[in-house]
């Protein structure tokens, strides 16, 4: 497995780094990721990932899998894995059960990737998975978790604006409470809270999830609440000889998933992606078995390089949906 290594250096506030082009063949890397990725479906057709030692089906992971290859056209091999990610019961251990629990984040996720592989959620899983979404939305907007405990957050926000927005059936309220989560002018925080009060700090991830489903929704570019988020994101940017990159929260270091959400957000906002493009190249694993993935701690990581494919694809997230 060959990486090309990185040096990573910070970028100060008051200097501007030099435009990096993107110099890498941007179809051949998308055609060898989306090729890695294909590889990786275990016999049930679902993705994999591994804590402590032990192997599980990751239907989440699986859904960014779908995701990832509908952005790459790669049509046919998104709708078979999305047709095993369907399951009823693959469902109900994703979502939950509707009835004592259900998550609202995997639920607007699930939702949202079967439209895109023009699946018919209700036909395939015997749920119909927007309208459980929709009754999990409290009079404030925010869509909260059924059961304890509740694990929604900005993210989880955010896919349930995006899902709805897709489907043509978002209220202004939930946009309104996911709108109002952002710090004083600048990004978006991890968590929600039912009494923002913009003394916060942003998170990367959040704010690049955040601002793909404010675009989703209809709220312009040049809104303060985009701008300022996209602002942010800019700012908080990283460079080093290979392009633009963002740091994951914990640890803090240089991550692709990180700077592909990023990438994705500023694609969805109509700003230059061009140097967050050109440093996803560089990560790119470029030779023997594992050539076309992207690595986590020198591991192929699928959830990495699904993001990434994405953020190469250059659909962005609110334009994949559509």
């Amino acid at each position: 497995m060959v990486l090309v290594a990185i040096t990573l250096t910070s970028c100060s506030s008051d200097s501007s780094p030099e435009p990096v082009a993107v110099t890498e063949d941007v179809p051949g890397a998308v055609a060898a990721a989306s090729g890695w990725l294909t590889g990786q479906a275990g016999d049930d057709g679902l993705f994999a990932t591994e804590f402590d030692g032990q192997t599980y089906p990751d239907p989440g992971l699986t859904a960014d899998v779908v995701l990832a290859l509908s952005a790459s056209g790669e049509t046919l091999g998104a709708g078979d894995i999305a047709r095993a990610l369907a399951d009823p019961a693959v469902v109900a251990s994703y979502v939950g059960d509707g009835t004592t629990s259900l998550y609202v984040g995997s639920t607007a996720k699930l939702a949202a990737t079967l439209a895109v592989a023009r699946l018919d959620s209700a036909e395939e899983t015997g749920r119909d998975l927007l309208e459980e979404l929709a009754a999990r939305e409290a009079p404030s907007g925010r869509f909260t978790d059924l059961g304890e405990p509740d694990y929604s957050q900005t993210i989880s926000q955010s896919w349930a604006v995006l899902a709805l927005s897709q489907a043509g059936e978002v209220p202004s309220t939930a946009v309104d409470f996911l709108a109002d989560q952002q710090c004083s002018g600048e990004g978006y925080p991890a968590a929600l809270t039912d009494e923002p009060t913009g003394t916060c700090d942003a998170d990367p991830d959040a704010t690049g999830f955040a601002v793909s489903a404010l675009v989703s929704a209809g709220v312009p570019a040049d809104d303060p609440r985009v701008a300022g988020a996209v602002d942010w994101l800019t700012e908080a940017a990283q460079t080093d000889d290979d392009g633009q990159f963002w740091f994951s929260a914990e640890p803090a270091e240089a991550s692709v998933n990180s700077t592909a959400v990023a990438a994705v957000a500023l694609r969805d906002a109509g700003e230059d992606d061009t140097q967050a493009l050109a440093w996803l190249e560089a990560q790119m694993v470029v030779s023997g078995d594992d050539a076309g993935s992207f690595t986590v701690a020198d591991v192929p990581d699928a959830r990495a390089t699904s993001q990434a494919l994405v953020a190469l694809a250059g659909t962005g997230l609110a334009g994949l949906l559509g």
